[in-house]
């Protein structure tokens, strides 16, 4: 299993301007103008599953189940603020953290 502290802290440690994680392909981090794979295994539907309620409150993991989107924010490591999309795009669930500007 991948810990989700693990993939946000290859985040911050590059200063990307997203995590990317979907099923099928490993983690991604957008940095200096492009994508690039974290050394993961490509995540599954399980994998993201397991990785989304692991951070997302019980009343965003309600509305993401009847919306089939959310946004909410995180605090990683009490060093980063952060924010957290969820959507649905082809039937698969796609987790989007990106890292907010004050």
């Amino acid at each position: 299993m991948i810990a989700i502290d693990r993939l946000l802290d290859a985040a911050c440690k590059k200063n990307a301007a997203e995590l990317r994680l979907e099923p099928g392909r490993p983690a991604r981090i957008y940095a200096d103008g492009t994508y690039r794979d974290i050394d993961t295994q490509a995540l599954n539907n399980e994998d993201l599953d397991a990785l989304i309620r692991a951070v997302t409150p019980d009343v965003k993991q309600t509305e993401f189940a009847t919306k089939r989107q959310t946004t909410f924010g995180i605090t990683h490591r009490d060093a980063a603020d952060m924010q957290v999309v969820l959507l649905v795009r082809n039937a698969n669930p796609i987790m989007i953290v990106r890292p907010m500007l004050h």
